[in-house]
């Protein structure tokens, strides 16, 4: 069973939606609802709601009365799957592996589901995907059935709420003391004794700072959750504050606007951006604005579009993902980001739970991997030297 077939029906629609968008070209309109549906299998209202989705991501565009456009360039979800089935030639037939997420219908977590399903592919081992919907319990239910199933090993990527809950910890302790393998994923929880695969977000933060202060910035803004993130939120800040002491700089913000966790991201940056700029009207007191992930730097931008404040000339604009890399489809006006390497976090995730069966290893010393991420240089900060 491949990790798209053991998604429930409403993930694999919006993962299906997602690779027929991404085979299209901008401006190209969507089947007929009707028709559509009937091609996915899905009622009509089922798809409705997947679209939504989509047209909130600003990925689509609806018209009353002319229909459903394509209005961003995306990623297909499934070229891993595909690239994985040419190589292989089939899919392997070994033992179980789980992999627990928060989530599949962020693109991001999806693609790192997807690099876990590679490498297992290519190691001989079958993956099952379990995922919570955004419900910290419902994932702690899930990890108890995990460990008291037959899987050889388990890789997991904690609900942002379960990494200091009490009860999580509890379970992945009694894990360790039951000699279950165990992989965390881009989340490392302090004293629990797993190995850890995540990407280097503070030194990627302080790469984004940098880069903006290289470019004359002095006065930079920060967008980010809020101190409920935990320690995405703080190690996020931590790149940026030793970003700007490196420069002798004031290590706080100059604005600092919080979306809260769990809320529209988007839609909150927007208003916080254009909240700031009732307040100041319109004049900003910052130069360049920081967003802890892309869809915070999406609404950052409209804001300022809204108020006719030029990006970069008067405002640059920095993302962190490398999720949504297109600011304005119809100019294609990109922007700058830090890109994380999703695929290669699940891949390397995988193989590290498969090293840790080997008993040559099993007393080797708790390691953590720590994955570089990349400047990815747009139209967003002024800066055309280097291009994505």
């Amino acid at each position: 069973m491949s990790v798209v077939d053991s998604m429930p029906r409403y993930s694999r629609l919006m993962l299906d939606l997602q690779h027929l968008v991404s085979q299209m070209q901008l401006g190209d309109r969507l089947p007929p609802e009707r028709q559509l549906a009937s091609e996915l299998k899905v009622s009509r209202q089922t798809l409705r709601r997947a679209v939504r989705v989509l047209v909130e991501q600003n990925v689509l565009e609806s018209r009353q009365g002319s229909g459903t456009y394509v209005c961003a360039v995306l990623d297909d979800p499934l070229r891993n799957q595909r690239a994985a089935a040419n190589t292989s030639g089939a899919r392997a037939t070994g033992s179980l592996i789980g992999l627990s997420v928060p989530t599949v219908e962020v693109p991001a977590i999806a693609r790192v589901a997807s690099g876990a399903e590679v490498a297992c592919d290519a190691l001989g081992f079958r993956l099952v995907l379990t995922h919570d919907r955004g419900n910290p319990d419902r994932q702690i239910e899930q990890l108890r059935e995990m460990f008291a199933s037959e899987i050889e090993g388990l890789v997991v990527f904690l609900d942002q709420d379960n990494v200091t809950r009490v009860e999580c910890l509890e379970l992945l302790e009694q894990g360790i003391r039951d000699g279950v393998k165990v992989v965390l994923l881009d989340r490392y929880v302090p004293g629990i004794d797993y190995p850890c695969v995540l990407t280097d977000v503070v030194a990627g933060m302080h790469m984004a700072t940098q880069h903006m202060l290289m470019l004359g910035c002095r006065r930079l803004a920060v967008i980010s959750w809020g101190e409920e993130a935990g320690i995405a939120e703080r190690s996020r800040l931590a790149g940026f504050r030793n970003a700007m002491k490196d420069h002798g700089l004031d290590p706080e913000p100059v604005l600092h606007g919080k979306v809260g966790y769990g809320q529209s991201q988007e839609i909150s940056a927007r208003q916080i951006v254009g909240g700031w700029l009732m307040q100041y009207e319109n004049k900003l007191p910052c130069d360049g604005i920081i967003c802890f992930v892309d869809d915070m730097a999406h609404g950052a931008y409209w804001a300022l579009q809204e108020a006719k404040v030029c990006v970069p000339q008067e405002v640059a604009l920095m993302g962190f993902d490398d999720v949504r890399p297109i600011l304005d489809p119809a100019t294609q006006f990109g922007l700058t980001t830090v890109q994380q390497p999703f695929e290669e976090l699940g891949k390397q995730a995988i193989e590290r739970l498969v090293n840790m069966f080997d008993q040559a290893n099993a007393d080797e010393p708790l390691r953590h991997t720590i994955l570089k991420p990349r400047l990815v240089v747009r139209d967003s900060c002024g800066s055309h030297g280097v291009r994505d």
